[in-house]
């Protein structure tokens, strides 16, 4: 039975993060209306470009797009991230570069200065996935609120004054990081897009539309503003240059804004297989990519017109009870404090770094967690990337893409043991787009390395490397990777006893990593089999990315994925023992895992007492960088199982291991 959370009162704990400054309220850049402007004549407003993105900013999230809310006052600012928008592995002098593209910038003028504000406030409340802000100026209250909707697939702000007519603002969302397209040899990250404002039946209407170059995505994005007080488009410059719509909102009260965007992406095995980039999506355009939004905005427009407040209700409603129906189902009490639970999150973290924190923080963290695996990582969309599903840089850290030789795996180590299965649905599909490509992976490198055995036993199975994307993915001769990418969907099938997805997805992709994983070992000549080729992730020697045989990272994945196989085998009802079924083609891969299974030799303690990482390590740190930050020697610690309280001696090779890479 679970524990609920409960205070002295009989009220859950709350989990909130807090803050008692915005992001940032520097000002530094600024903008030039055009055309009809807020005056008679054109005028320049100070805008704020400070980033402070990564650390302070507040994200809410629906799987399909991320957003992140700096709380300002003078110029809020929002960004938005959708995960189909952008590049994938681009390579100019020697510099990672591409991936994830930012969709919109939103600013939203208020002309309140931060130093004259009294009382301010922002949060982000975990139990209903809402972002707020709260102040006073020249005597009056204002209030906003945010949130991204997986129902409505929608992002929602509401803007609110405590007195009639109190409430102005310029509503500009702009287009980032356009630029011309360069199509010389380098960088082919072009980016096109216009804005344009008008107003229709006293609705404030912004549409979006433009193209990335590189896969040749098309991009829209419809917003409307829906106020009580008198909305007028006018034109302002940007920074870049262009020329850009905005919305003028004057003598209101309330407002309510509502985001609706795609791309003309589709999840489907063209994209990875298609040996031209970008050939896929030019059986789409600008406007399949309007259409969707255009079906989006229909579903939500009747709610919202005429008493756009009750409609704004109606949504958050369904967008809290949504968010609950996953969040609500874990509670954790770590015993607390009342005084805890009202302070910011940064003394929050003070106190705890000076010794002086409770256990609060602790629980805050773990369920700030699944809020962010929540928002990031829905059925229906892509998996959560490097970043989640939020970005703010044209190039971002690592491409913002999905890196195979851990972050991918970290992502939904947590979906299974704190009850967010469902989200893991959103690998599944996106898996099942990739396999195609991945299986020629795998019959290119055996039919090289191993021919002997390539297409038998059903084929040569899957392989997947490091560094993927949304329209492409890579492959690697290692059974590392593939070993643990599989570990997710027998943990998936353990967690939800699903037995239909044990027979239609996790059985399957067990087996045919299994295939894959058969062929890539050779015998040592003392009895074991090794993976040929493989590496310990992003480990150098030398200077140079090192690659081996049979590293503890490899072989340790090697067995648990063949191991899992048999299991998932025995539960789909696959008798192991039917000689004549394990002759059939396609069981017949059972066969020679049992037959290999015993030879892998994933574990081998070493002369420091540790696990070794690599088979020609003698000593700690003979090999690689000593204080490493990949641990891929201890996978069979965790995510796997090989190392358990009954190999007592694996447990203590584990602890100095652990001891010596430091934290």
């Amino acid at each position: 039975m679970k524990k609920m959370c409960k205070t002295d009162g009989g009220r859950k704990i709350p989990l909130v993060l807090r803050y008692d400054e915005p992001a940032s309220h520097d000002v530094n850049g600024e903008f030039e209306f055009l055309g009809d402007s807020l005056n008679s004549s054109p005028r320049r407003i100070q805008t704020s470009v400070n980033d402070d993105w990564e650390r302070w900013s507040l994200p809410v999230g629906n799987g399909y797009f991320g957003a992140n809310v700096f709380g300002r006052t003078v110029t809020e600012r929002i960004t938005v991230a959708d995960k189909t928008l952008g590049t994938s592995y681009m390579k100019t002098d020697n510099y990672l570069c591409g991936g994830l593209n930012t969709f919109a910038d939103i600013y939203i003028d208020l002309g309140h200065v931060y130093e004259k504000v009294t009382g301010y406030g922002r949060s982000l409340d975990l139990r209903t996935a809402v972002a707020s802000v709260g102040y006073e100026y020249s005597g009056v209250g204002y209030t906003r609120e945010c949130f991204a909707s997986y129902p409505d697939r929608a992002l929602c702000i509401r803007l609110d004054a405590s007195e009639d007519g109190a409430l102005g603002f310029l509503f500009r969302p702009t287009i980032p990081w356009r630029q011309k397209y360069m199509q010389t040899e380098g960088d082919r990250g072009g980016k096109t897009g216009e804005v344009g404002s008008s107003v229709e039946n006293g609705v404030g209407c912004i549409e979006f539309t433009g193209s990335m170059e590189y896969h040749g995505i098309d991009f829209c994005g419809l917003f409307r503003v829906y106020s009580d007080g008198e909305i007028k488009a006018v034109t302002y410059r940007t920074s870049d240059g262009h020329t850009d719509g905005a919305l003028a909102v004057s003598n209101a009260r309330s407002a309510v804004i509502v985001f609706v965007l795609d791309t003309d992406y589709e999840l489907e095995s063209e994209l990875f297989t298609s040996p031209e980039t970008g050939k896929p999506m030019e059986k789409r355009d600008i406007a399949y990519a309007y259409n969707k939004v255009k079906g989006y905005l229909d579903k939500i427009a009747p709610l919202l017109e005429g008493d756009f407040n009750s409609g704004y209700a109606k949504m958050k409603k369904r967008h809290t009870d949504d968010h609950a129906s996953l969040f609500g189902r874990v509670s954790l009490d770590l015993g607390f404090s009342p005084e805890e639970t009202g302070k910011t999150t940064d003394a929050l973290l003070s106190d705890y770094r000076d010794g002086k924190g409770g256990n609060y923080l602790e629980a805050l963290y773990f369920q700030y967690g699944r809020y962010l695996l929540i928002a990031s990582s829905r059925e229906g969309t892509l998996p959560a990337h490097l970043q989640g599903a939020w970005n703010k840089y044209r190039q971002p850290m690592w491409t913002a893409g999905y890196w195979h030789n851990i972050n991918v795996q970290m992502n939904y180590w947590p979906a299974f043991s704190t009850d967010l299965a469902e989200t893991f649905k959103a690998y599944i599909a996106y898996n099942r787009a990739y396999t195609a490509a991945t299986r020629s992976y795998a019959d290119e490198y055996v039919g090289k390395f191993n021919p002997s055995v390539c297409g038998k036993d059903g084929g040569n199975g899957w392989c997947i490397g490091t560094g993927d994307w949304p329209c492409k993915v890579s492959g690697d001769r290692s059974a590392g990777n593939v070993g643990f990418t599989t570990q997710l969907f027998w943990d998936y099938y353990l967690f939800t006893q699903d037995e239909k997805a044990l027979s239609e997805t996790v059985y399957p992709v067990l087996a045919d990593a299994a295939r894959y994983i058969t062929k890539c070992v050779k015998d040592d000549g003392e009895g074991h089999l090794l993976v040929e080729y493989c590496d310990s992730p992003e480990q150098y020697v030398d200077g140079v990315w090192y690659y081996t045989s049979g590293t503890a990272y490899a072989q340790s994945f090697a067995y648990l994925n063949n191991y899992h196989t048999l299991l998932a085998a025995k539960e789909a009802g696959i008798d192991l023992n039917d000689e004549k079924l394990l002759a059939d083609g396609r069981y017949s891969i059972l066969k020679t895992v049992m037959e290999q299974l015993d030879r892998y030799d994933p574990v081998i303690v070493g002369l420091s007492g540790q696990i070794k990482e690599f088979r020609r390590e003698k000593h700690y740190g003979d090999l690689g960088e000593y204080t490493h930050r990949h641990i891929s020697n201890l996978v069979g610690l965790y995510p796997g199982d090989l190392i358990n309280a009954e190999t007592p001696a694996w447990l203590d090779a584990a602890a100095v291991t652990l001891t010596e890479r430091g934290d």
